[in-house]
């Protein structure tokens, strides 16, 4: 995935720790249509509810809509699953629709959140460049 111009991948870690605790990623990024999808996987549950995903998404973001110059990034969650619904909602993100019944977990079916956030809705914090996304 790293070797490929539509996948950013970035670890992220607790402030003053190298360990990193999850990933956040920007997919299928589309230079013409200047769009992307946002994900993300804290590893250690440990830090859950600890704000290290949020923060993490939010430079993504940042770097997404600053540096790559995205006009558009979706994302979606499983219904049921709240606090990526959270994130989401905590980073600028709305609610523009629902895939039904198209997520399986175990034997059920169930269905997925869309979001988007426009770079002009975005609440930037600041762009770090790298020389490779």
């Amino acid at each position: 995935m790293v070797q490929r111009d539509i996948h950013c991948l970035r670890l992220f870690a607790p402030k003053g720790s190298k360990r990193p605790i999850g990933i956040v990623g920007l997919s299928n990024i589309t230079a013409f249509f200047k769009t992307a999808t946002l994900w993300y996987v804290l590893g250690d549950k440990t830090y859950t509810a600890s704000g290290h995903t949020t923060h993490a998404a939010r430079q993504l973001l940042d770097h997404g809509f600053g540096c790559l110059g995205l006009q558009s990034i979706s994302a979606w969650a499983v219904e049921e699953n709240t606090a990526s619904i959270g994130i989401m909602e905590r980073t600028g993100f709305r609610r523009i629709g629902r895939q039904r019944r198209c997520h399986r977990l175990g034997d059920r079916y169930v269905d997925r959140l869309l979001f988007d956030l426009l770079a002009h809705e975005h609440q930037r914090t600041k762009c770090t460049k790298t020389p490779n996304h």
